[in-house]
């Protein structure tokens, strides 16, 4: 195992992020693991000196102190206030990848997390890779499949269960691959051999069925078929969230809802969904034309506040995730709305379990299970 940072090699180009980090400390107001913790080395700018220091060889690795490091939820709020325009993110999850290549010391809720994604095929513990397998009749396509992601299909089945009601409601064919998980967290949590493996897995079941276009209500797992597939398989798909689709649908007259409901909603921004893909309006629209009126929270869009519960942190750091959730349901709370909607699994599940806690009143949905109600 690696006990000094010396033996750790780096790439030149997140060696050289981390050394740009001129240590303003503009992250602190940005960074939800320095709200909730309130020390130094939990936001941005005290993870990017740790790091330095640790590849100066001043400080000697430990479970403890990587902790720091793999808590880091990749939400990229830090990025936006960041007036040096460091790649945080990016920098960060170089790092894991190479603390987790040099058999550095992990924290074992990590380790664990790693082996669970790798030998069962999901995060949750005893889940595997449940649900249905399509399979694609010979020589045909799958039009449109549903990939939910492990986290909707394990924990927020509602979704998919809405998604599926919504297509069918405008007669668009579909199939269903429940269950796996895209292998993203893994990644970025460091464990890119892993990762790759198991995308590949992936890669095979998707050219074996051949879709016309993967739709996904995850954007973590959007994100993973759109950019990183590509790169680490060689596998191209054309993917959408299910946000931007159903919003074509109902533009098109392919959906129509039955009736509409006078209820206002505050929309929580997941960040992966907005600041890393840019999609902010199509959730919002897709509410409006239900009949709500959208409230705004005091942090939104591009500074929306983290859920919490990113690179599937209640599973590695629980008490944190939960008190950064509670702490977006106090800021839902004061837009004095009827309902909390968010457009991922991950989100919802954070917000809907974080409200049983401090806000039992407010209800908590996905705008598919918003939508799904009307049609």
């Amino acid at each position: 195992m690696a006990s000094s940072g010396r033996e750790l090699k780096l790439p030149e180009e997140p060696v050289a992020e981390i050394y740009r980090c001129f240590r303003c400390g503009y992250c602190r107001s940005a960074c939800p693991t320095f709200t909730a913790m309130g020390s130094e080395s939990w936001n941005a700018r005290g993870r990017l000196m740790l790091a330095r220091a640790i590849l100066e060889g001043q400080v000697e690795l430990s479970p403890s102190l990587l902790d720091r490091f793999f808590s880091c939820l990749a939400c990229a709020a830090c990025e936006v206030v960041c007036p040096a325009v460091v790649r945080v993110v990016d920098a960060l999850v170089a790092f894991r990848q190479t603390l987790v290549a040099s058999g550095a010391p992990l924290p074992e809720r990590v380790a664990e997390l790693a082996r669970r994604l790798l030998e069962e095929g999901s995060p949750l513990p005893g889940a595997g890779e449940r649900g249905r397998q399509p399979e694609a009749p010979a020589g045909e396509k799958a039009g449109v499949l549903v990939f939910p992601g492990c986290v909707a299909s394990g924990l927020e089945p509602g979704v998919v269960k809405a998604i599926e009601k919504l297509l069918e409601a405008a007669e668009v064919p579909y199939s269903l691959l429940e269950g796996a998980c895209c292998a993203l967290p893994l990644l970025k949590l460091g464990f890119t051999r892993e990762a790759r493996k198991s995308m590949e897995l992936l890669a095979g079941r998707l050219r074996s069925l051949r879709p016309e276009l993967v739709l996904t209500p995850c954007p973590t797992c959007l994100e993973a078929l759109t950019r990183y597939l590509p790169q680490l398989t060689g596998t191209s798909v054309r993917a959408e969230h299910t946000s931007t689709f159903l919003r074509r649908l109902l533009r098109e007259g392919k959906l129509a809802l039955a009736r509409r409901v006078e209820l206002k909603a505050a929309y929580h921004d997941p960040c992966v969904l907005g600041r890393l893909l840019g999609i902010y309006e199509a959730p919002r629209e897709l509410l409006w034309e239900a009949g709500l009126t959208v409230l705004e929270m005091d942090r939104n869009r591009q500074e929306s506040a983290c859920c919490g519960y990113g690179n599937l942190a209640f599973l590695t750091y629980p008490e944190l995730a939960t008190r950064i959730a509670e702490e977006r349901v106090k800021e839902a709370l004061a837009t004095k709305a009827d309902v909390l909607a968010t457009a991922c699994p991950s989100c919802l599940h954070a917000l809907a379990e974080a409200a049983k806690r401090v806000a039992r009143p407010l209800a908590v949905a996905d705008v598919t299970e918003v939508l799904a109600e009307l049609v």
